[in-house]
């Protein structure tokens, strides 16, 4: 071919490249499948469409088809074994651009085989992801159809089940219409029930039934007895523990009762008088509430439990009950203060503070709430604020009782000319009677039934001895005079029928005894002209300011009692229009009183009973008397308390009331108790019964709803009040131990006084320790340490109250009044009898004594003896006053428990 030397081993080496690279060609046309089978275009292809395989070298070998080479390809141009000039180039040429082109291709297909690698990866990853989720789903697969199968079999029971219940539900059915159709045939059953609780008028039955006191097990009875009567038959009545969940509701109803008439009240702009009081039942304390209008209306606000009694107590329980009656307005408690213009309560010190308390916030409330107070003139403002407190005269009765007595028992010591009696005889005399012979009469004094026949016999009009325990106020004026009536008849029944009788010979020996005959007199007067006047008044007073008048009189005719005793049995009443003669009660006794004249002791006892008395009514009667509050004020005051009664007697019958329930019924719940209080002594029945059909069911409703929590609220304030009592239980303790540790500590320091200064027991002693003393002043203080001990150490009785006060209106008492008190002390004792006798182990002691139907209580004050070496008891009672008996009687009256200590 003319080529040179290295010309030729070039060309060798291309030919051998090229053979090279068409071998390597001819082995891999494989590429050309995977380039076909793993193109994009495989994995990007629709379903329905055909690929487009086609490769690059069918295209190029087409192309040469058409440009007259389409048997040639271009490996072809290097088959000929040589080739010169212009061809060989061209050849060449065509060879290099073919392996430029095979070599691109090449690149190209490299590159497709790698993203199809990791095509393929991808797809390796996502098939072991599906085969995964394949393993799961044929575990949830295999436990769906196991459970599937479990179903089945359940189902198949529950068919059988269902087909049972099926027919069961027809025979019921079919039940049911006979019963339905039984009843529809019967007019004579009755439901109580609207759905499965009871009526609200079945709820209210039942209520009612429990203000007429029937019991909780015997409602459901009452209420058969009723349809048998009615010729009706009740489905069902209530249980005894249904009955009592209902009772919860009267407590709810009571309240809103209360509610609506103190609305009513407040909206009328009346003037109302608050009336209050406590009491102890048992170990309960309670306080009530109540209010009277300008009609004396009473309405009882309230009844609470408080933990102990004090007029702080007392308001803040006032306002607690006014506040939470259901659905009360706000401001309910101030406006109803307002309105308040006075107060009726008994004139005990608590009362008195809490009439303090509510007089302080009415003054601080009514500037507040009056609308254009600022406004008002000075006498306007001064009506607005005036507030009266008025005390109950039924209780001025009860403790004159004590007042009368008192003066009985001086006159029949000094009759007697005895040394000490504990009450006068004439006392014991109408308890042994009324024991005896009253209706309340225990078994061992069966004496009322040959009484009652023996009187039928005589044809003697007889008069009922009431019994002494559970009457307070005028019982012992009221037996008096029954007493002096019949005591010439129960002379001659005990002389017929008496013998063996000691109690009866005791009374006909009594009943003999011109001086008890006196003293029942003069009882028998008092009950005609003083009380029985003066509880008339009371009850039919048409204004409390009435009382001035009959107070004045009262007061004048008692003064012409003490300068005339006599004019005291003349029966001429001071007040003549309250005094009521009644043939078959006054007249008799009256004319029986009238019918003795009265004797020299009679005449005595009267004007001691009359000096008593009119020193205790000027006492009660102070703010009644001409200068007094109520006197002078009389014109201002008295269209603002028209409301005012002249007793507490419905506060007192509130309480007369829900003891009746806890004597009767000691395992009732309080609230329960409150509850039927409220509705008897405000009559909610009679207020449901007027109410419109949809108020009643509404109320109703509302107190069925509130059954739950008034049963929280009960238990909780019961849990709260004992821990209030425990908690002023540990602190009194507490008091007591620091005064206890007080009065040691004043005892030592006493005692430490009379050693150093010594003990003096008479005059002597006195000159002879006093001329140590250089000064007035300590000469004065030597004196206050002896009687020191003798007070707090020897606790020596004082002859008098007060008598062991050293100062004078502040100011110490001058040296002399204080050694003439040395000298009494020591007069009266016997030397070293008050050292021996104050460590006895009854001195200090507490004690209650059984007197005159009452407890009194106190303490023993001392045992000493006397000039005449008798042994004396002292007793100090809680009322200031004292008793000495001889230390005998005391045993024998700790013996029969006539005095129990504490």
């Amino acid at each position: 071919m003319g080529f040179g030397t290295g010309e030729k081993r070039e060309y060798d080496r291309f030919l051998r490249k090229l053979n090279s690279i068409k071998n390597n060609y001819k082995k891999d046309k494989y590429f050309d499948l995977k380039s076909i089978a793993l193109d994009r275009t495989f994995f990007c292809q629709d379903g329905g469409e055909q690929p487009d395989l086609v490769s690059k070298k069918r295209k190029l070998e087409e192309s040469s088809r058409k440009s007259g080479q389409a048997e040639r390809s271009p490996i072809s141009f290097f088959d000929k074994e040589c080739q010169t000039g212009s061809e060989f180039l061209e050849d060449f040429e065509n060879s290099l651009k073919y392996a430029s082109f095979c070599l691109e291709e090449s690149k190209e297909k490299n590159r497709v085989l790698q993203a199809s690698n990791k095509t393929l990866s991808n797809w390796k990853r996502y098939h072991n992801a599906k085969n995964s989720t394949s393993d799961k789903a044929r575990d949830s697969l295999r436990k769906a159809k196991a459970t599937i199968l479990r179903l089945e079999r359940q189902g198949k029971l529950q068919k059988i089940a269902n087909s049972k219940l099926k027919s069961l539900l027809v025979e019921v059915k079919d039940e049911r219409d006979a019963l339905q159709a039984q009843l529809d045939s019967r007019s004579d059953l009755v439901s109580l029930k609207d759905g499965k609780s009871y009526s609200n008028k079945a709820v209210f039955a039942v209520i009612a039934l429990k203000q007429q006191n029937v019991a909780d097990s015997k409602v459901g009875e009452v209420m058969k007895i009723v349809g048998e009567m009615l010729g009706i038959q009740f489905e069902s009545v209530p249980s005894a523990s249904t009955v009592r969940n209902i009772q919860l509701s009267s407590l709810y109803l009571g309240r809103k009762h209360v509610l609506a008439l103190l609305s009513e009240s407040i909206e009328n702009g009346e003037n109302l008088c608050l009336a209050s009081d406590e009491t102890t039942k048992g170990t309960v304390k309670l306080q009530a509430y109540g209010y009277y209008d300008n009609e004396k209306h009473f309405t009882c606000l309230g009844i609470e439990q408080v933990a102990e009694k004090s007029a702080q107590t007392a308001v803040d329980t006032l306002k607690n009950s006014v506040n939470q009656l259901p659905g009360a307005p706000s401001q309910i408690f101030e406006k109803f203060l307002c309105k308040v213009s006075c107060t009726i309560s008994d004139s005990a010190q608590t009362e008195q503070k809490f009439n303090k308390l509510i007089d302080s916030m009415r003054r601080e409330i009514v500037p507040e709430l009056v609308e254009g107070f600022t406004n008002l003139s000075d006498e306007e403002k001064t009506a607005a604020l005036n507030f009266s407190n008025y005390f109950c005269q039924l209780h001025i009765i009860s403790n004159y009782t004590k007042i009368v007595l008192k003066s009985l028992l001086e006159h029949e010591v000094a009759f007697k000319r005895v040394e000490k009696l504990e009450e006068p005889t004439v006392f014991f005399l109408i308890k042994l009677v009324s024991q005896m012979f009253c209706r309340k009469s225990s078994g061992c004094h069966q004496h009322l039934a040959s009484w009652i026949t023996w009187c039928s016999e005589k044809k003697l009009a007889r008069f009922v001895f009431e019994s002494f325990i559970g009457n307070r106020f005028n019982i012992v004026f009221f037996l008096a005079s029954r007493v002096f009536f019949h005591r010439k008849h129960l002379i001659d029944f005990i002389e017929d029928v008496g013998e063996g009788h000691p109690e009866l010979s005791k009374v006909r020996s009594m009943l003999l005894d011109p001086m008890i005959v006196a003293h029942l007199q003069v009882l028998g007067f008092c009950d005609q002209l003083v009380t029985g006047p003066l509880w008339r008044l009371s009850e039919n007073c048409k204004h409390v300011l009435d009382t001035c008048d009959y107070s004045l009189k009262l007061k004048s005719w008692l003064e012409e009692c003490i300068e005339f005793p006599a004019s005291f049995f003349d029966g001429v009443s001071p007040v003549p229009n309250l005094q009521v003669e009644s043939p078959t009660t006054s007249a008799l006794l009256f004319n029986e009183l009238k019918s003795l004249l009265p004797s020299k002791e009679a005449q005595d006892a009267a004007g001691t009973v009359s000096c008593g008395s009119l020193e205790y009514f000027c006492s009660a009667f102070e703010s009644f008397l001409p200068e007094g509050e109520f006197s002078k004020n009389a014109d201002l005051i008295r269209d603002t308390t028209k409301a005012a009664p002249a007793t507490n007697k419905d506060i007192e019958s509130v309480f007369g009331v829900i003891s009746h329930i806890f004597e009767t019924k000691p395992n009732m719940r309080l609230n329960i108790r409150i509850a039927q209080t409220l509705m008897t002594k405000n009559h909610t029945l009679n207020w449901l019964r007027s109410l419109t059909e949809n108020e009643f069911n509404e109320y109703l409703n509302e107190s069925r709803k509130a059954r739950g929590q008034l049963k929280i609220e009960g238990e909780e304030g019961a849990q709260k009040i004992g821990e209030l009592v425990l908690a002023l239980k540990r602190e009194k303790s507490q008091q007591a131990a620091a005064k206890k540790y007080k009065n040691e500590s004043k005892k030592e320091r006493s005692t430490m006084d009379m050693v150093r200064d010594g003990y003096w027991l008479n005059d002597v002693d006195n000159q002879k320790n006093l001329a140590n003393y250089s000064s007035e002043k300590q000469k004065r203080d030597a004196v206050v340490r002896q009687l020191n001990f003798r007070k707090k150490v020897l606790n020596q009785p004082a002859p008098y109250p007060k008598f062991f006060t050293l100062t004078v209106d502040r100011k110490p008492l001058p040296f002399h009044l204080l050694l003439q008190k040395l000298q009494h002390l020591q007069r009266q004792a016997t030397p070293g009898s008050l050292l021996y006798f104050s460590s006895d182990e009854y001195v200090g002691k507490k004690f209650g004594q059984k007197v005159s139907g009452s407890v009194k209580s106190g303490f023993v004050e001392d045992i000493s003896v006397n000039r005449r070496g008798v042994k004396l008891v002292t007793l100090q009672y809680n009322d200031e006053t004292s008793i000495k008996m001889s230390f005998e009687q005391f045993e024998e009256a700790v013996e029969s428990q006539s005095i129990m200590f504490y």
